[in-house]
């Protein structure tokens, strides 16, 4: 996952160079840096949980962490489409047995991303 981000922050310029050495060195050089940095705040985190108190209540991190991926996608309109229908089925269905609200949501958001991507993509043809 670490490296799909990076892959697709530097996709646009991979794609403008021909030179394979350079797009090799251009993708593995962040790409082994985010896993330094990945592996140096994980081992970070398993050692300095314990000195953080309960009471600071730290579990909505991973949404905040979630959201600072999602925000750069969208960017793009049917990707902005996807989060907001997801997001908000999942938050509608959030009753369902089992959870299931998510599994809808995060359907219905990939359903929405890609018909926003279709109807893009006939209204851009002449």
């Amino acid at each position: 996952m670490l490296t799909d981000g990076v892959f697709a922050t530097c996709l646009d310029k991979l794609l403008r160079v021909d030179d394979p050495a350079w797009r090799l060195g251009y993708y593995l050089a962040p790409a082994l840096w985010a896993w330094i940095l990945w592996q140096l705040f994980a081992v970070t985190g398993i050692y300095a949980a314990g000195l953080i108190p309960k009471a600071w209540s730290l579990e909505f991190m991973a949404t905040i962490a979630l959201i600072t991926l999602l925000v750069p996608m969208a960017k793009v309109r049917p990707m902005l489409i996807a989060a907001l229908v997801g997001g908000a089925s999942a938050t509608l269905l959030r009753n369902m047995p089992l959870r299931l609200g998510v599994v809808v949501g995060i359907c219905a958001g990939i359903a929405a991303g890609f018909a926003a991507e279709h109807w893009e993509e006939k209204r851009s043809q002449p």
